[in-house]
């Protein structure tokens, strides 16, 4: 799913599945105002870029954020892209994220699921997981930038 399409399931659309509802419903306010900010954002975002974003919604403090973080986490809401120390919005305790080097761009995808039993044989079990993969989405070919490897 693209981060594009998160601001707008943030937003309420309706859903019958019991993780999906649980997702809109952030226990505070400030990890509501962190989950907001994530899911209307194209890009995965850093700590400090998220406390820019909420200083005039009143959080002041990088604990605030971090601490808000750590529920959402914790909640499986939001990844940490261990690669760019940034957070994103997720739907998927198991996914794929491919990030644009160039203009940061974020698309996540769910895993296959079975991809793991198959890698490591009947009986294994993920609860999570998480892919990070970069490169381009086509922002280059739009400006008529060419690849290095062209």
């Amino acid at each position: 799913m693209q981060l594009r399409e998160h601001a707008a399931h943030a937003r309420g659309a309706p859903s019958g599945n019991r993780l999906e509802r649980s997702y809109r419903q952030p226990a505070g306010r400030n990890q509501r105002l962190v989950l907001e900010e994530l899911a209307a954002a194209e890009k995965p975002l850093k700590a400090y870029d998220l406390l820019a974003r909420l200083r005039e919604r009143g959080v002041n403090s990088p604990m605030t954020v971090y601490r808000a973080l750590g529920h959402l986490i914790a909640a499986g809401r939001v990844k940490k892209i261990a690669s760019a120390n940034a957070f994103l919005a997720t739907r998927h305790p198991a996914s794929a994220v491919m990030i644009c080097r160039i203009c940061g761009f974020a698309v996540e995808s769910p895993i296959a699921p079975g991809l793991f039993e198959q890698i490591f044989g009947d009986g294994a079990s993920v609860d999570s997981a998480s892919i990070e993969a970069f490169g381009s989405c086509g922002c280059d070919r739009a400006a008529g930038v060419p690849r290095a490897a062209e």
